[in-house]
């Protein structure tokens, strides 16, 4: 079950950029067993199109990774939470190929790479996205 959300505020740090998506799906035989995936991007002094740099220099951009196992059928108890937050290694790039304020579209083209300064059990602890997509209207 994808879904993804975008905003963007021209007027909010020289243009704030956010897009989130999410994959639910099931991976096992025991069908109250279910996995969500989420990635999220954020990105200030966004105001045309271009490349932009996820790196820890610049704490306007911000990219994260979360998946989580649970077991639906016990009040929704998570299994396993891997997760990345601000204080981790992030690199890559977010490429702009079209923003158009006026008719709501952006799009564009991303990757980056995330590593975890301290491990959790049960999860990797780099983790990298390639050939990042995204063709979106606001309206």
């Amino acid at each position: 079950m994808p879904g993804i959300r975008f905003s963007y505020d021209p007027t909010w740090n020289g243009g704030t950029l956010s897009i989130k998506a999410k994959y639910w799906f099931r991976d096992s035989k025991d069908i109250n067993i279910a996995t969500i995936e989420n990635v999220s991007i954020s990105l200030g002094r966004v105001s045309k199109p271009g490349r932009y740099f996820f790196n820890n220099a610049d704490s306007l951009a911000l990219a994260d990774y979360t998946i989580r196992t649970q077991n639906e059928k016990e009040a929704i108890k998570t299994i396993r939470h891997c997760y990345f937050d601000i204080s981790d290694t992030r690199s890559g790039i977010l490429n702009i190929t079209k923003l158009d304020r006026n008719k709501g579209i952006l799009a564009g083209t991303f990757e980056f790479t995330l590593t975890r300064s301290n491990p959790l059990t049960n999860c990797n602890s780099v983790v990298k996205i390639t050939e990042g997509r995204f063709d979106l209207l606001s309206r």
